[in-house]
């Protein structure tokens, strides 16, 4: 004899447990894309800092290569006048 509801509440389990194991992965989804973002935001930040940390050490190369060639001029200077 075949059992016509009892087809109908396997494929309803069947459903159910599909859902249920759909909507753990849409939450493991979603809780890895969170992750991933706030590590984004702090990888930016990260590098937005090391390009202010190179953009200062880039402006205090340029400040001693000025002061250098600045005393190179002056020490030429006084030893030409001497």
């Amino acid at each position: 004899m075949y059992c016509v509801n009892c087809d109908v509440t396997v494929s309803v389990t069947v459903v159910a447990q599909e859902k249920e194991r759909l909507m753990l992965e849409l939450k493991t989804e979603q809780d890895r894309n969170h992750d991933l973002t706030e590590e984004v935001v702090n990888l930016r930040s990260m590098v937005q800092i090391g390009q202010d940390t190179l953009n200062q050490k880039q402006q205090l190369v340029q400040q001693l290569q000025q002061q250098l060639d600045n005393f190179h001029v002056s020490t030429l200077t006084e030893v030409w006048c001497k």
